[in-house]
């Protein structure tokens, strides 16, 4: 957690007025952390005494009647309690502090200012709410719902990518869909089984993927080339030496193949 203090204009000769601003904790959930503001007198003499001290920072006030210092050290003067900093939008923030004191007998009043800076976020957007795919033929619409930005910056795109194995690997390729959050895949192969999700983007970088739509398998058939599947707009039959298309269908009565009706 950040910590940082300003130290302010001296009294004369022995005492110095300090201020320390802690970050306690931090809440992405919430886009918040909490901060602690402490002041102190730092006194390098070895005795002196005062008829009293007050003063203030920009978390409250103390009040307090010092009879005398002894030793050289710091002396907790106001010690304000934790509270609640939001942060921006994009995750940033800082909390800004000041103070001021004075002690009766020790001259001038002592005051400054300081900046606490504040852990860092990173806010992307969440997952879009949905992914929905609208088949023609070999060519697939993909459609993405909107991703929840709520305290976040704006959205900046959304992307989709797609998966040909039915899920097991995707293809690394992401396409930016366009301002209707949707993309078209054309010419895919047929008989294969495709899957796709989509995630969107803001300033601070790519938030988290949807669910895979459900699978999708576009239109055609596919054929064994002897070394793989290959998607093919006939059937074809292999009539001993070459791959020739099949123009009548048939199948197996048990003793003889006969036409398939």
């Amino acid at each position: 957690m950040a910590s940082t203090s300003g130290t302010f204009s001296t009294y004369p000769s022995l005492l110095t007025y300090r201020i320390v601003a802690n970050e306690l904790s931090s809440d992405p959930s919430t886009n918040t952390s909490q901060v602690q503001v402490l002041a102190y007198i730092d006194f390098s003499g070895s005795s002196a005494s005062s008829s009293g001290g007050n003063g203030n920072t920009t978390a409250g006030s103390w009040t307090s009647g010092f009879t005398s210092f002894s030793g050289a050290g710091s002396i907790n003067v106001y010690d304000s309690g934790s509270f609640t900093v939001g942060h921006n939008p994009d995750g940033s923030g800082s909390y800004s502090f000041s103070g001021s004191a004075s002690m009766s007998g020790w001259g001038s009043a002592s005051t400054g200012t300081g900046v606490l800076t504040l852990t860092d976020f990173t806010r992307t957007p969440g997952a879009p709410s949905s992914c929905t795919v609208s088949v023609s033929g070999r060519n697939a619409t993909v459609t993405s719902g909107t991703a929840d930005v709520t305290g976040k910056p704006a959205i900046t795109s959304y992307q989709v990518e797609r998966t040909n194995n039915d899920g097991v690997t995707w293809s690394g390729t992401v396409n930016t869909m366009d301002g209707s959050r949707q993309y078209v895949y054309s010419s895919l192969d047929g008989g294969k089984y495709y899957k796709f999700r989509t995630r969107a983007v803001n300033s601070e970088g790519a938030g988290a993927w949807t669910e895979s739509s459900s699978t999708f398998i576009p239109a055609g058939g596919r054929r064994w080339d002897g070394s793989a599947w290959n998607p093919t707009t006939t059937a074809k039959r292999w009539n001993g030496s070459a791959w020739v298309d099949l123009t009548v269908a048939k199948r197996w009565n048990g003793s003889a193949w006969v036409d398939l009706t």
